[in-house]
């Protein structure tokens, strides 16, 4: 074999080289935005069975009286967070992130408001929801009202470490 042999058979070796690891890069890219579509719908599904959880709940401590006595009567925006919790089973896969409250059930809607809780899936793991409820108006749903409505709004975000780094919001609106 000649010099001139040599030389296309080592530049026609750099040539496969150079396609088999263009073709692991496709692969890899193709496989990561996979995960990522994956990740986005189980924390998707994650979310949108707290915002069902929640939207289960009265509305407030205060309003399960049976003569209705005004919007002043309601919970004060400051007070929005835990109340009285009643104990129940952990339920897999979520498991509250504050061990305090670790495993309780809350009984109204303002009660989650500053909840964690954390989720995996059996294909992802390491989801991470946090919820914030504060009052809103009727009119103006996307801006947190300082004092009492018959709305409150329900803002559940969703992260996780790997592939939804900026996190997903999902809101809903509680009424009275």
């Amino acid at each position: 074999m000649g010099s001139g042999q040599t030389m296309l058979t080592a530049a026609f070796f750099v040539l496969v080289t150079i396609s088999v690891m263009s073709a692991n890069r496709m692969i890899l890219d193709n496989m990561t935005d996979v995960c990522q579509q994956e990740a986005i719908e189980q924390g998707s599904a994650f979310a949108k069975a707290l915002v069902s959880e929640i939207l289960t709940k009265r509305f407030d401590s205060k309003s399960h009286y049976q003569f209705y006595q005004g919007v002043g009567s309601f919970d004060l925006p400051s007070a929005m967070g835990p109340g009285t919790a009643i104990p129940v089973p952990d339920v897999v896969p979520y498991k509250s992130l504050d061990s305090t409250l670790f495993p309780y059930l809350y009984n109204d809607v303002d009660d989650y408001n500053g909840y964690e809780r954390s989720a995996d899936s059996q294909e992802i793991l390491g989801f991470r929801l946090k919820v914030s409820v504060y009052y809103v108006n009727k009119a103006t749903p996307d801006i947190k009202a300082n004092t009492q409505t018959y709305y409150k709004r329900i803002d559940v975000t969703v992260t996780q470490p790997q592939f939804i780094k900026n996190g997903i919001k999902f809101s809903a609106l509680a009424c009275y």
